[in-house]
């Protein structure tokens, strides 16, 4: 990732960065923020184009451990106070508890009515999200809500792409700013499954033991029918799971999954259909 930072130049981050201090300038806004390098580095931009800035982050149980306290660390950094809106989307939203395709569509709708609220309420002007252009590319039917509470996406007029954003995070010197994507939980449940307390919290403690105890930097534990736990880590650490799978796989049913296997084609971002999943039990 460095050599890849490397490449790009002030020349080409500055003019980015000018277009959206621009479309802030003068502003009070409040942040979608999630702690990840996306919605820190909108919120260091916030910080010396608005007149002023909340950060609001909604946490539950699809938020996964340790991801409060980031936020909480980032918002310090930055001198910026932050708002937890504390509810669970399964709670709230049949729809998004059902697990359709567009899921994110429900959760990013509920989150923004309340960001809508709370805006009106406060007398901000605006509301912000960190959706980049890169991000378009994949499945986002959340973009659809976001667009549809007119929810500012700066990153996406600047034009700016995953990796230029995280050299703008490592230049304004954000601990973050490597740090990987940690999608909500409920990305983890294959679609169709209901989402419920439990399967949340079994995937969020399988994943906190296995980055506790192995070198992952990328890793999700998908569930899957059948009550099911499908790793999926870079390519090049497969074999670590393989080697360590009598112990994983122990481990992981005493968390409460009835099977586990590897996924052999290794992370990849989730689209939301069944697929055909090459693994080794």
């Amino acid at each position: 990732m460095g050599l890849e930072l490397g490449l790009l130049t002030e020349n080409s981050l500055l003019p980015k960065i000018e277009v959206v201090k621009q479309i802030l300038n003068g502003a009070s806004a409040i942040v979608a923020f999630s702690g990840g390098v996306d919605s820190s580095t909108l919120a260091a931009i916030a910080k010396e184009s608005c007149t002023d800035v909340l950060l609001v982050m909604q946490t539950g149980y699809t938020v996964a451990s340790g991801e409060k306290e980031i936020a909480q660390n980032v918002a310090k950094f930055l001198d910026l106070p932050i708002l937890f809106l504390e509810y669970n989307e399964f709670d709230e939203s049949p729809e998004y508890a059902s697990n359709p395709e567009n899921r994110c569509y429900f959760c990013k709708s509920l989150l923004h009515e309340k960001l809508e609220q709370i805006r009106k309420e406060r007398g901000y002007d605006f509301v912000l999200n960190g959706t980049n252009i890169s991000d378009l590319a994949g499945h986002r039917p959340g973009y659809q809500a976001i667009k549809e509470f007119h929810a500012l996406s700066p990153f996406v007029d600047a034009k700016l792409t995953k990796m230029e954003i995280r050299a703008i995070a490592h230049r304004y010197g954000l601990p973050v700013w490597n740090k990987p994507a940690t999608p909500c939980l409920a990305s983890r449940i294959q679609t169709g499954i209901q989402i419920t307390p439990d399967i949340l919290q079994m995937v969020d403690k399988a994943e906190q033991y296995l980055r506790s105890n192995f070198d992952f930097p990328i890793l999700r534990v998908r569930y899957l029918r059948g009550n099911t736990a499908s790793i999926e880590v870079e390519p090049e650490k497969i074999g670590i799971v393989r080697i360590a799978y009598n112990q994983i796989s122990s481990t992981l049913q005493k968390i409460g999954f009835n099977n586990v296997v590897i996924d052999l084609e290794g992370y990849r971002s989730y689209v939301p259909k069944d697929r055909l999943k090459k693994s080794l039990t």
